[in-house]
């Protein structure tokens, strides 16, 4: 059938599906939240007990001291709660810049090699490293950029990239990359050590 725009309602077409929206990670343990906020409740509602009740709790153990502890307890569960969710931000923020640096670091070593390859002989492509593949293991990736980028120093290879646009200066500021790159890697294993202990002092303070 035509429609009065000429087009055939046949020829429709029905709108995509809508993207399913992502689900959004809780830092913190619904229950664990909730559990803080019913106890806040519980201890507020003992400390304002009126004069008919106020009298019976000591009879339940629910004397001021225990009352008094447990608001402490809440206190230091509610700031082990906090010191995890700051570690956790700390651990995104490394990993991101973690992974910044060294997408950086890999396109500083793609450029080296591509323009190393054009002005070095067999030999050189060897002491350059130049003909192994670029290792995915972080670790083993700062052992082989670095001993690349020094030999890259040395002549007669220094001479030879020189007159590419990856001479001396270049060089040193790559080797200056990398080691902010490793910087970065020694930090971020430090913040997800921190996050470790964070997440463990918050579990025993739920407890």
């Amino acid at each position: 059938s035509e429609r009065t725009d000429g087009k055939s309602e046949d020829a429709e077409t029905t709108a995509p599906p809508a993207k399913p929206r992502r689900r959004k990670r809780h830092t913190q343990p619904k229950a664990d939240m909730d559990l803080l906020s019913d106890y806040q409740i519980i201890i507020e509602g003992l400390e304002l007990a009126g004069e008919m009740l106020a009298p019976l709790l000591p009879a339940y153990g629910l004397t001021p001291e225990v009352v008094a502890r447990h608001r402490e307890e809440r206190a230091a569960a509610l700031a082990a709660v906090d010191a995890r969710q700051m570690a956790i931000a700390a651990q995104r923020y490394a990993a991101d810049e973690q992974r910044t640096r060294y997408d950086a670091m890999v396109s500083t070593m793609g450029i080296f090699r591509q323009l190393a390859r054009a002005v070095v002989d067999e030999a050189g492509e060897i002491a350059l490293s130049l003909n192994e593949p670029l290792p995915t293991t972080i670790g083993i990736f700062f052992s082989l950029a670095r001993q690349a980028l020094r030999a890259a120093q040395a002549e007669p290879y220094a001479s030879l990239l020189a007159t590419t646009t990856f001479g001396p200066t270049r060089i040193a500021a790559a080797l200056t990359e990398l080691d902010e790159l490793e910087e970065t890697f020694y930090r971020r294993q430090q913040v997800d050590h921190d996050a470790k202990i964070a997440t463990r002092a918050r579990n025993d303070a739920m407890r």
